[in-house]
């Protein structure tokens, strides 16, 4: 018994659970295990506790990390199109003034001042480390602005600001100075961009909700088939085959060529395209959710129980096909606004996000398009969680703990 008694104590020596125990030689380590899995398993309660939070968090987390490799990706490719000559294209006539030539010291000692002025010298890989550093929102950065150069020194002369987000320089902004701020740029034409992907969004939801509660009710008979018809053949075409008979079509009505230079008639139809385009979609989705909701066993329930046809669809099928459709509706607006709507505005010549966009592109302004990149990016992380958010505020079944 003795010696049974003392296997037993040296057995629980060994796996014992107290952090104090003295005579194990493994005491820190076993300490920090120890920790460790008290962690997890802290963690893991509050995952199970906050199902919805920890997996909007995690959609965040990933999301971040996918934005952040696009970043880098699209960085790596435009830096093989932009030469250095698009960094100094504004100083050519400067240089033929002061007798610099291509290739000379003075002429690479400004290139070199210029390129890191714009956050652009050294390693490809410094510079997107210095971009990434540049767009992350978590603590203030100086940057350099106004890289003017001075006819008498022959230096780069810039400006340093503290920013806590900063998305470069302009380097051939349309219809704006060289070296405008992007965030300024930006805030221009997102006004514009924004009213005509919000009013065209919301009235594509309007039209489109009402048009798939009716294909649901009138399934398989002639009005459903209609509308599914229309919405396949909306699907099947090309969205800018779409757009551009649209854009003849109000041609034809009378239509102004330009958004700027027409009046109200003339701005109602680049609307009237979105919504072209938005009902199709809001109208299948709506059906296919109405009539999962009327096959529901619920459904066969409450209306076995003698309630009446419409009390059972307002309120038990239309409320809960209606919260699967909310969720989506933030991330529709900010495709339209950066998809979409950006077919749209270049076709009505409208001086939204694509008004410089598209000439970034082409005049290969690296911080334009990149910034581009960013906003759409962000701003699709948080419709994402907008539309979390309202699916935990409006479905009971729900909580964000």
């Amino acid at each position: 018994m003795e010696i049974i008694k003392e296997e037993l104590e040296n057995l629980i020596e060994k796996v014992s659970d107290n952090p104090l125990n003295k005579k194990s030689s493994h005491k820190i380590l076993y300490q920090i295990n120890h920790g460790f899995q008290e962690s997890v398993l802290i963690l893991d309660e509050f995952c199970k506790k906050h199902s919805l939070l920890t997996y909007s968090l995690k959609r965040i987390f990933f999301a971040l990390i996918t934005i952040y490799l696009a970043i880098i990706v699209v960085f790596w490719m435009i830096s093989f199109v932009v030469k250095d000559e698009v960094l100094i294209a504004d100083l050519s006539s400067k240089f033929a003034k002061m007798g610099i030539e291509r290739g000379d010291t003075r002429y690479n000692k400004i290139l070199e001042n210029r390129k890191e002025a714009l956050g652009v010298s050294g390693p490809l890989i410094y510079q997107i480390l210095n971009y990434l550093k540049n767009v992350t929102p978590l603590f203030p950065k100086t940057v350099q602005t106004s890289p003017i150069l001075n006819d008498i020194t022959g230096n780069i002369e810039t400006t340093p600001v503290v920013k806590w987000f900063y998305l470069g320089l302009a380097l051939k902004p349309t219809n704006k100075p060289i070296f405008t701020p992007v965030s300024e740029i930006f805030s221009s034409g997102m006004k514009i961009s924004f009213v005509v992907g919000f009013i065209g969004t919301s009235f594509g939801y309007i039209l489109g909700i009402p048009l798939g509660v009716y294909a649901a009710i009138k399934k398989d008979k002639t009005a459903d088939n209609v509308i599914n018809w229309y919405s396949l053949i909306m699907f099947a075409l090309p969205t800018l085959v779409t757009i551009k008979v649209f854009y003849e079509i109000s041609m034809g009505l009378g239509s102004h060529t330009s958004w700027t230079t027409g009046g109200l008639y003339t701005r109602m139809f680049p609307i009237l395209a979105i919504i072209l385009l938005m009902v199709p979609g809001v109208a299948f989705m709506t059906r296919r959710y109405v009539v999962d909701e009327m096959n529901a066993d619920y459904t066969r329930f409450a209306t076995a129980k003698g309630m009446g046809e419409k009390y059972v669809f307002f309120v038990h099928v239309f409320r809960n096909s209606f919260i699967r459709m909310v969720r989506g509706m933030p991330g529709a607006f900010i495709f339209t606004i950066f998809g979409t709507s950006l077919l749209i505005e270049r076709t009505w010549n409208i001086q939204g996000m694509t008004y410089f966009v598209i000439g970034a592109m082409g005049s290969k302004d690296l911080f334009t398009v990149m910034g581009f990149v960013v906003i759409s990016s962000f701003l699709g992380i948080f419709a994402n969680l907008i539309g979390d958010l309202l699916l935990a505020i409006l479905d009971p079944r729900v909580k964000l703990s």
